[in-house]
């Protein structure tokens, strides 16, 4: 596994990686984004739930969680049975990790130097940057238009994390 993140890692810092990586870039902003705003939302389905004007009912809720957290090995599976239904960007996300699942039979220092060698890329520094300072943005605007009670952003496809633009053009 390690060479071919290898061969990839060269491939992405190379010329002819430079769409890949912007595409791959743009991936990564749409997924946290939407990510972030699924699990906001999340949160604040579970809070809900915890929010109860009848106290017979909040004892029986608050014994539930109880009988989770007492439960050991059924952990997992009692939650799903009281939490909401995890999102899609949270299901892709989980799937994700079961694939990176690096604790399998995988010797973990080998891939240290693939991300050596991209953690000091200028190339993936910059989209590094370029990715946290749209997603900076996003949330940025989000919050405002929350806080000044604004419509939803609607950010544009690829290459696009302005709103500012977007509105101006659609005006």
């Amino acid at each position: 596994m390690s060479a071919a993140l290898d061969v990839l890692t060269d491939y992405l810092i190379s010329d002819d990686g430079d769409s890949l990586l912007q595409d791959l870039s743009q991936q990564v902003v749409v997924s946290a984004d939407s990510l972030g705003m699924e699990g906001i939302s999340y949160l604040l389905n579970i809070t809900k739930a915890f929010v109860i004007s009848d106290e017979v009912a909040a004892i029986r809720s608050f014994r539930s969680i109880q009988t989770v957290l007492q439960s050991g090995g059924d952990f997992q599976d009692n939650v799903k049975k009281i939490f909401p239904q995890p999102t899609p960007a949270m299901e892709r996300l989980s799937r994700l990790f079961s694939l990176l699942d690096l604790s399998r039979d995988t010797d973990n220092a080998k891939l240290i130097p693939v991300f050596r060698k991209l953690a000091q890329e200028p190339k993936v520094q910059r989209v590094a940057g370029e990715v946290i300072a749209k997603l900076g943005e996003r949330a940025l605007s989000r919050s405002l238009r929350v806080v000044f009670g604004l419509p939803p952003p609607k950010f544009g496809g690829e290459g696009s994390a302005s709103t500012v633009f977007e509105e101006s053009v659609a005006s």
